[in-house]
């Protein structure tokens, strides 16, 4: 029975892998060597304490040529939040924040980074880490393509759709960036494969074939540790792995393996430079963060040593906490919702996004914001607030509430003789003229106006209304882009109407 349940998960994990994500960086000789000579000073390092280490990285959000598929800010600041959290987690004390935002429209580079190196090495920034997020990375072999490290560019490449995917892909990426190795080096693209490996591997070595020097022989790591200074990722607190996270797609190991020596393999299923997935949480081992520390401390690495200290370093902290609309509440008017917040500690901007029939996302750096542009008697499902700064955000977003919107518009009429009043065109585009016209059965000065949304006036003049028609012409030179507010005023009372300008 144990020999069909073994069958039954290869046969499983087998069909899996032409869809499961793996890293694209080829371990270089060069990026060993480095480790080896860092590692040589790993006393000084650890001698040195744990002081804090702020280190800057430059995202390039990658477009197509048009502009098209671009990568947000909050997309990156939000895997720079899971990146801190996953270094802390591991008892790390480096802590990384945005140096800048580089645009990039390159329709080459959003889709085959891999054959894009000259144009992107063109476009990184000298002191700080690079990372670019694209669209995709062209890729042959078992399981696509998630991000990799190029020891020539000196700079990572993400797929867009892993920055927040809590596949610890760009923590990955990093620890490549500081020399380490994948805890399976030499299993790359010959995973353990219970039905031809057996539950005991009994080969001493293995010749790489992917990811590294190809025809390389590399030892096989024993379990007692007894080689663990020259076998498999040259790192003697993360056990023996040959490949298991690619072959189960999990993170617990579904069978019994064995070393040589008939000790049983108990790999570190939830580190950071495994393959495993579903892992609740990843991290690094002890040595390894040795090891990132060291690379950090070295000569090559030296522009990444900046002046910015411990009291400089202001995170984003905890939930958002959502105030109004309450969860189930029907608000009367649609057109003029106000949501609100409570301010987080830290926050340079928020972004709300509301989901209902349409979904609505804006910045704001008050802890509150009006929407105009919501329609009457609709559910929405969800209304929710991420907070963010330079040092990452987005990690603890609030929770979501749902809400409904009345029928009532904010628009106001408190002129009686006023009647039959018609803006047009309303949506208007900034290069276009506004008709008022209405009906009046009384004469009478009026001041018109247009203000924002905030508040700030646009532009203001007088009229004569006369009894009976009258039209306004406000020219396309006052008119700007956003909701506008219009409002005819006299003594008697105002008018009130929104203008879309799009």
């Amino acid at each position: 029975m144990k020999s069909i349940s073994i069958f039954l998960v290869f046969m499983l994990t087998v069909a899996y892998a032409s869809s499961q994500g793996r890293c694209g960086t080829i371990q270089t000789e060069e990026m060993t060597q480095s480790f080896l000579d860092n590692k040589k000073h790993w006393n000084q390092t650890l001698a040195k304490g744990s002081m804090p280490n702020f280190i800057p990285v430059t995202f390039h959000l990658v477009a197509n040529n048009d502009g098209s598929s671009q990568p947000t800010e909050e997309l990156a600041l939000e895997g720079l939040c899971i990146l801190n959290e996953s270094f802390e987690l591991s008892g790390s004390n480096m802590f990384f924040y945005v140096k800048e935002f580089n645009v990039i429209n390159n329709t080459a580079i959003n889709t085959n980074p891999s054959g894009s190196g000259f144009l992107m090495r063109n476009q990184t920034d000298d002191a700080s880490i690079n990372v670019f997020i694209v669209d995709e990375i062209a890729s042959g072999g078992l399981g696509r393509i998630l991000g990799f490290y190029s020891p020539n560019g000196d700079y990572l490449v993400m797929r867009k759709d892993q920055m927040t995917a809590r596949a610890y892909t760009l923590e990955h990426e990093i620890g490549h960036f500081f020399t380490l190795r994948h805890t399976h080096y030499g299993w790359d693209g010959q995973y353990y494969d219970p039905s031809n490996n057996g539950d005991t591997i009994f080969q001493t070595s293995i010749t790489i074939t992917e990811q590294g020097p190809i025809g390389d022989i590399v030892s096989i790591e024993l379990q007692d540790g007894s080689n663990c200074d020259t076998a498999g990722d040259l790192i003697c607190d993360t056990p023996p792995d040959y490949g298991f996270g690619f072959s189960c797609n999990c993170c617990i190991l579904p069978w019994e393996v064995f070393d040589r020596n008939g000790d049983a393999i108990e790999p570190l299923m939830e580190n950071i430079m495994s393959y495993s997935q579903g892992c609740d949480i990843q991290t690094f081992s002890p040595d390894q963060l040795v090891a990132i520390q060291a690379s950090l401390d070295a000569n090559n690495r030296d522009y990444l040593r900046t002046n910015v200290t411990e009291t400089q370093y202001r995170p984003v902290r905890g939930e958002v906490a959502l105030s109004s609309p309450a969860a189930g509440e029907t608000v009367e008017i649609f057109d003029e919702v106000t949501f609100e917040w409570e301010p987080v500690e830290n926050a340079e901007y928020y972004i709300v996004t509301i989901i209902g029939s349409q979904t609505f996302r804006e910045r704001t750096t008050e802890p509150r914001l009006t929407f105009t542009e919501l329609q009457p008697n609709e559910f929405f499902a969800s209304w929710s607030v991420r907070a963010y700064n330079v040092f990452g955000g987005g990690c603890n977003g609030s929770m979501t509430r749902n809400f409904n919107t009345g029928t009532s518009s904010s628009a106001v009429n408190e002129l009686d003789f006023v009647s039959e009043l018609n803006i047009y065109p309303n949506p208007i585009t900034s290069n276009s003229d506004i008709t008022v016209q209405f009906t009046s059965t009384q004469t009478e000065l009026a001041q018109v106006k247009l203000h924002t949304i905030t508040g700030a006036l646009v532009h203001s003049f007088q009229v004569q209304i006369q009894s009976g028609e009258n039209r306004v012409l406000i020219d396309e030179s006052n008119v700007t882009s956003g909701i506008l507010i219009l409002e005819i005023k006299t003594k008697s009372g105002s008018i009130l109407e929104k203008i879309i300008v799009e």
